[in-house]
């Protein structure tokens, strides 16, 4: 079975092409008898492993705003598209992204081909979204019960499939971190933060929490923050925040990397302070790792993170609310549970679960009587 995923991304960034690479891995483990291309736009350049299968179109938008130039390129894309599947076989086109949505309902309106939307985001546009999962032909994937209840879908409703986002089954098989106790100056406590720096991943609020501390507590942490810095903008007022703050001694900014599993071995607590952010790969990595993660209280991981089992929840922006929770961290007074319990909180998001589930759906829609 041969899917086209309709991502349209110029840049290989973002959790979106790591679910597909985790459900592409999946798939040829587990012999599922699928097979991934990707369609993205003909600037895009691939900068991560492993390596997808791609198909090109000036016309592909990702995300974006809905504005003259997302609506303008909708017919082109479509076209595109459609010379596409004219010239090769696929059974199932599958779309991810704000701008591959009209073309994914066009394929299905006017092609009569069966189409999945995956929603990997929260958009301020929910009749968009309401609109197209009522389209006879598309199948509307939400990653969470929140994520249904954000667009006011029903996922009782016909189409309608909750299936997270997934993270690499090798993930399960790393050693679990070791728990540690006890911080100080010499042995601090090691905060990992994982993600673009772009404002609604939250890191000013991780800085001011930081600042809030006392000097000798703030002395027993560090905060190592992982992400490609694609907002120039963002980037310069966080690093001036961090010198305001005073805690350029406790912040750094380590840029990218793909050695994620080293990452989190060397660290205590994954910090992910992001404002309705979908369902992050990078929590699902550090639980299946048995790390434990201090996360807003929105979004995906307001259900992906259950308090007092792999962590504790403050509300966005709240930097004071997440000062409290760092002191009880470092004090040991955050009930956390043993990190093989957090593992297996994260096991219905393993790549193999995932993967079987898609198969199952997109062999639901090509073969409705079973």
């Amino acid at each position: 079975m041969k899917v086209l995923h309709l991502e349209g991304l110029p840049v290989d960034t973002g959790g979106v092409l790591s679910v597909l690479r985790n459900l592409q891995e999946a798939s040829e483990d587990l012999e599922l008898g699928l097979s991934h291309t990707v369609w993205v736009n003909s600037r895009y350049v691939e900068t991560r492993t492993p390596a997808l299968d791609y198909r090109y179109s000036r016309w592909a938008l990702g995300e974006g705003p809905i504005d003259a130039r997302m609506l303008a390129c909708i017919l082109p894309s479509f076209v595109a598209v459609r010379n596409l599947l004219k010239a090769e076989h696929f059974d199932i086109v599958h779309a991810h992204a704000r701008g591959t949505l009209p073309v994914a309902v066009l394929v299905a309106r006017l092609l009569r081909r069966p189409v999945v939307f995956t929603n990997h985001s929260y958009a301020s546009h929910r009749d968009l979204y309401q609109r197209a999962a009522a389209q006879p032909g598309v199948h509307t994937v939400v990653l969470s019960g929140d994520m249904a209840d954000h667009y006011g879908i029903s996922t009782d409703a016909p189409r309608v499939h909750v299936i997270p986002a997934c993270c690499s089954d090798r993930y399960f098989d790393e050693p679990l971190v070791e728990r540690r106790h006890g911080f100080s100056p010499d042995d601090p406590l090691r905060l990992a933060g994982v993600g673009m720096v772009v404002p609604w991943k939250g890191w000013s609020t991780a800085v001011e929490a930081l600042a809030l501390l006392e000097p000798a507590e703030r002395a027993s942490v560090r905060f190592d923050h992982w992400g490609v810095e694609t907002d120039e903008g963002y980037s310069a007022e966080l690093r001036a925040l961090i010198a305001a703050k005073g805690v350029g001694d406790v912040v750094s900014l380590r840029g990218s990397t793909d050695r994620m599993a080293e990452v989190l071995h060397s660290s205590d607590w994954l910090l992910h302070p992001a404002v309705t952010d979908p369902y992050p790969v990078a929590v699902l990595e550090a639980l299946t790792m048995g790390l434990p993660v201090l996360a807003t209280s929105s979004g995906g991981p307001a259900e992906m993170v259950t308090d007092g089992l792999s962590g504790a929840h403050f509300d966005p922006y709240d930097a004071p609310g997440l000062a409290r929770l760092l002191r009880a961290v470092l004090c040991g007074e955050l009930p956390v549970a043993s990190p093989a319990e957090v593992r297996e909180s994260a096991r219905p998001s393993a790549a193999s679960v995932v993967a079987t589930r898609y198969a199952e759906l997109y062999r639901g829609i090509l073969d409705p009587a079973g």
